[in-house]
């Protein structure tokens, strides 16, 4: 009797433990995000930026589209196994890295294992299982506005 008791206790315990855990962060979900600021994000899914976006990175394995609204894109991959490029947009498949800028771009991104980081005003979407962190954007007040960079720490 006291070897069942035990035992059902030991059940009872580990079952405790069980409900009492949190929801696992890969859970699927939506992030839907506005405004001004630096979006670092890594995750399994899809990713939407839209907007005057002064930097944006994204690394991992999957599919880019950017779409230039305004004619003043400038991108650069490195890796990836298909690239299909036309006048105002540039569509990559694969592994590898994408970087771009433009005062009015759209950029749809789906994979897995990827990494990005967006900098600008604009809009952000996120569908899947992301983990993602804000930070707003320092820029040093020293000498050309030209050179400004963004802070992503």
């Amino acid at each position: 009797m006291k070897k069942t008791l035990m035992t059902f206790g030991l059940i009872v315990a580990v079952l405790a433990i069980v409900v009492a855990l949190p929801a696992s962060a890969s859970e699927k979900r939506e992030i839907k995000l506005e405004g001004t600021g630096v979006l670092i994000a890594r995750g399994n899914g899809e990713a939407t930026i839209e907007g005057n976006i002064i930097y944006f990175k994204v690394r991992g394995e999957g599919e880019v589209k950017i779409t230039d609204l305004a004619g003043d894109a400038v991108v650069h991959a490195f890796g990836f196994g298909e690239r299909k490029i036309s006048e105002n947009e540039w569509k990559y498949e694969g592994v590898g890295r994408v970087v771009a800028k433009g005062s009015n771009i759209v950029i749809e991104v789906e994979g897995q294992h990827l990494y990005l980081i967006a900098a600008g005003t604009g809009s952000a979407y996120l569908e899947g299982e992301w983990q993602y962190k804000i930070r707003p954007i320092i820029v040093p007040i020293i000498g050309d506005s030209g050179a400004l960079i963004p802070s992503i720490y």
